[in-house]
């Protein structure tokens, strides 16, 4: 098995996240020439180049363009479509590899279900966009497959006029015969190409940003990914150079310069590594120093202020964790990314200056700042991590300047607030917006003072963690529309007393449930096929269940110190039963089998034969 390190370099390097050498996939070179194609700036949205196209209201349906699309007009449109295609190719192998592998059949939509703008499309548009793909790639014109009519294709109508704020898909509003000599656009899909572009820009971003982990299942996915990508040299821009590395190997500290103050240097003055010291209050970190390295100045209780000069353009993660003294912190204007961790449990810094600068901030950056009472997020902003508020008791106000996110009402969405980032509200009862389909991971972990969550039916995905460690949350009603629920959503929500899952979602993650000490009673519908590891871990005052009929495979804890457990029932289909599954001093009395299954339940039980019921 490969380590998950490994397989989290391999995802970083295919997506051009963290470069190795200063290279990169030609998966990512393929998104360059997209971007340029159309003026795309990293994590920006299209620039619309065509203005000319734009505003003469030029369109082009499928006939003028069917054999021959990239020398039929001008190359500016051709330089829109090309990016088009050029996106619709990435999407489809971003969805080849890190979709579900039980669908093949429309590689798009796993991209854009994995994404943090979650398709709301329906299957015939879906179907649409997949079928565009192929068309703009074997070059069989503006036509292409359709599996929902008699007639098989497609017509689309390109249409330039498209300030990038329309819907990127808009359905026929009549049916078409076939005829290619119907120059009705009523019988086409119209394609707002610069919307479209914005729409899978935001889907691309996502997979980049917020699924690094977890997403290749089996070491043959990582030969696959080995194998299908050729690495190329690079000059990315944000791509991290050897000598800048946030990591401290033992060379570097055997090779470091040592200042007056104990702080050690890379040999070439560019990195600060380690600065721990137990006395210092105050230290200016030199000139021309380019990173701070991860742990820099971690748990150094005395210090509590810090210089940082304008040379400073990265800081690693965990960098100030634990410089709970700290008050005062200026960043410059030259800083781009702040790391993970970086200001956790500095419980003595009460407001931050985010320069203009900085990219992105990591996941809990500022974690448990207890004193830390408002906070700006600058226009430059295209990417935050999972929850980087977390613990901030005292944090009233978040203002974005950002066109990525905005605040409201206590909680911090995407600015089509279609995803809910996290929370920082003190009331006891939240109600999500209806615009909201996803609540992301850790949005809600913490939220000691929350009682009740209102979820709308937009909502189709709850993260990892999303409400983790809610311990006061008791009422909780789950909509139909959720589809997925992620592992550990529920973590240590103690006061929860009963749940119904929906029939739309498929399957539990890990730790769903683990340490919910108050859960009574939980319905599971039998469109659940797996229940992960843990799922009902330590729930000690469940006292029966009924596993749905789909499932197959009883995983390792899933009702591992169920204390209270007098009765389950287990379908037949189950094949394999993890020696863990029931263990840590349950008091089951009886088991539920259907009859004639004895046998086979003694051997996957053989623990608890003398609980084996037959019904």
């Amino acid at each position: 098995m490969y380590m998950k390190e490994e397989k989290d370099r391999i995802i970083k390097l295919i997506l051009g996240i963290e470069s190795e050498n200063s290279r990169k996939s030609t998966l990512q070179l393929a998104l360059k020439q997209a971007r340029r194609l159309v003026g795309v700036n990293h994590g920006e949205h299209a620039n619309r180049v065509c203005f000319s196209l734009r505003n003469s209201n030029e369109e082009f349906d499928a006939e003028e363009i069917a054999d021959s699309y990239l020398r039929s007009h001008s190359d500016e449109a051709m330089d829109v479509l090309t990016s088009l295609s050029l996106y619709l190719i990435i999407l489809d192998q971003l969805g080849h590899v890190f979709g579900e592998q039980s669908n093949k059949s429309n590689r798009i939509k796993d991209s854009l279900d994995i994404g943090v703008v979650v398709s709301e499309m329906n299957d015939k548009e879906l179907n649409a966009i997949k079928e565009l793909r192929n068309s703009l790639n074997h070059n069989f014109g503006l036509a292409g497959y359709n599996p929902h009519k008699d007639i098989g294709v497609i017509k689309y109508t390109i249409c330039f006029a498209d300030d990038g704020n329309q819907k990127p898909l808009v359905e026929p509003t009549k049916e078409w015969e076939g005829d290619w000599t119907d120059k009705d656009d009523n019988t086409s899909y119209h394609v707002y190409p610069f919307s479209l572009i914005n729409y899978m820009e935001d889907v691309i971003l996502s997979l980049t940003n917020k699924y690094l982990k977890g997403l290749i299942k089996s070491p043959l996915c990582v030969e696959e990914l080995k194998t299908r990508f050729t690495i190329v040299e690079s000059t990315n821009e944000y791509s991290t150079p050897e000598d800048l590395s946030l990591e401290v190997t033992d060379d570097d500290l055997a090779n470091a310069q040592i200042d007056e103050y104990g702080a050690k240097y890379s040999a070439d003055g560019n990195r600060l590594l380690q600065m721990q010291s137990e006395e210092i209050k105050e230290y200016a970190i030199k000139e021309g120093t380019k990173v701070i390295c991860n742990e820099c100045f971690s748990f150094n209780y005395s210090l509590e202020q810090v210089t940082i000069p304008s040379s400073v353009i990265r800081i690693g993660n965990g960098a100030f964790n634990g410089c709970d003294s700290l008050k005062e912190l200026s960043l410059p204007s030259s800083v781009l990314q702040i790391g993970e961790e970086v200001f956790k449990h500095c419980d003595s810094m009460k407001r931050l200056f985010i320069p203009n600068s900085v990219k992105s901030i990591g996941k809990y950056s500022f974690d448990y700042c207890k004193s830390l009472e408002q906070i700006t997020v600058p226009d430059s902003i295209v990417y935050v991590g999972e929850n980087p508020f977390s613990g901030c008791d005292n944090l009233k106000q978040i203002t974005s300047d950002s066109k990525k996110y905005i605040f409201k009402e206590g909680a911090f969405y995407s600015s089509n607030k279609k995803s809910l980032q996290f929370c920082i509200s003190k009331n006891d009862c939240f109600t999500i917006p209806n615009s909201v389909i996803q609540i992301c991971d850790y949005a809600f972990q913490g939220c000691s003072s929350l009682k009740q969550i209102l979820i709308p039916n937009s909502v189709k995905i709850i993260g990892n963690n999303a409400f983790s460690g809610c311990y006061d949350l008791t009422n909780i009603i789950l909509p139909n529309s959720v589809t997925k629920i992620g592992d550990f959503a529920f973590e240590g929500c103690e006061s929860i007393t009963k749940l119904s899952i929906p029939d739309s979602v498929s399957g539990l993650g890990k730790g769903t449930f683990q340490f919910c000490y108050s859960l009574v009673q939980i319905d599971i519908p039998d469109t659940i096929t797996e229940i992960g590891d843990g799922a009902f871990y330590e729930c000690c005052s469940l006292k029966t269940i009924r596993l749905p009929r789909s499932i197959t495979h009883i995983n390792r804890y899933t009702f591992n110190k169920c204390n209270s457990l007098r009765e389950i029932d287990v379908p037949e289909y189950v094949e394999e039963i993890n020696g863990t599954a029931f263990g840590g001093g349950n008091s089951l009395n009886k088991i539920f089998i259907p009859t004639g299954t004895k046998g086979k339940f003694e051997a996957l039980m053989p623990y608890y034969k003398s609980l084996l019921v037959e019904i």
